[in-house]
Parts: C-alpha cells; sequence; structure tokens
C-alpha cells in the first residue's frame, strides 16, 4: 500500500478532526483503522476517517485522491509532515533512498545531459534538486549507446 501525501492541515471539524493529510493512492487500500507509517520520518499511525470526493468513506484504493485523518502514535505536528512524504504499510515499508536508476524521456533538449548535470527532480508534488551521476545508455530510435559520455540534444 502506498500513498503520496501532497497536503497537510489540521482540521477542527467532525469526522475529520485532528491531522489530515491530502493522498494520491499509488496502490492497495486504506481503510479506516489501518495502521501505517508516515516516511521518510518512520512515523507511526493509524487512519481515524477518509474522505473521497468529498464523501465520507470506509476506505481509498489506488488511483483516488483522499483526505486522511491520522493520529500519530509519536508526537508528530501537522507542520513537520510534508507534501512528497509517503503513507506507507508497516508490513511494507517504502525504505528511503538517497540514490536510484531512472529511465529518463527526453523532448526537444536545449542542452546535453552529461554525468554531474544539475536538475529539479519533480516526484508528485515534492521538488527536490539532484545531479545525473551516470549515463547508462542512451536510445534514438533503434539504436542504442552503451556508457555515453552525454546525450546528444
Amino acid at each position: 500500500m502506498r500513498g503520496c501525501v501532497s497536503d497537510s492541515y489540521s482540521s477542527t471539524v467532525e469526522p475529520m478532526k485532528g491531522t489530515c493529510v491530502s493522498v494520491k493512492m499509488e496502490g492497495g487500500v486504506i481503510e479506516v483503522g489501518s495502521k501505517l507509517v508516515l516516511m521518510p520520518i518512520g512515523a507511526p499511525c493509524t487512519v481515524k476517517a477518509i474522505l473521497v470526493s468529498e464523501e465520507k468513506a470506509n476506505f481509498t484504493k489506488a488511483g483516488e485522491t483522499a483526505e486522511i485523518c491520522i493520529q500519530t502514535i509519536e508526537n508528530v505536528d501537522q507542520e513537520n509532515i510534508k507534501g512528497g512524504m509517503i503513507l506507507s504499510s508497516i508490513e511494507h515499508c517504502i525504505a528511503p533512498v538517497k540514490t536510484f536508476r531512472a529511465q529518463i524521456i527526453t523532448f526537444e533538449l536545449k542542452t546535453p545531459i552529461t554525468p554531474g548535470c544539475q536538475v529539479l527532480l519533480h516526484c508528485y508534488s515534492l521538488k527536490v534538486p539532484a545531479k545525473i551521476t551516470k549515463l547508462e545508455k542512451v536510445i534514438k530510435g533503434s539504436t542504442e549507446q552503451k556508457n555515453p559520455k552525454y546525450t546528444a540534444r
């Protein structure tokens, strides 16, 4: 189960009273009462209430955007919950990483991509600076170039 947090807020209106998060569900199902973990801070939480399309719901599933009221076990303030965090099942917790491999599709490059190139990584509502460390291959049409020094324009 995985849901990407786009926003957090504090609500004083039932049934969503308390710390709430706006979540885009990427996989699985979240039900009221589910025990989850908020990554990358590793804060365990329990789902108190769910709204889907502004209607009270017992669950939300992959592909939906939902408002989820959570109760954290540790003292995690709403201000510490940021867009880009992940709600994950405790059993299959998403591990934070510093490096990863990606397949990048480009359109009309103004400058070539080279190792060491600084980029802005967009992941849901999260935008963070990143660096290309290695190009493994470039595929253009039916040709494949392994270990290129740069991408052509």
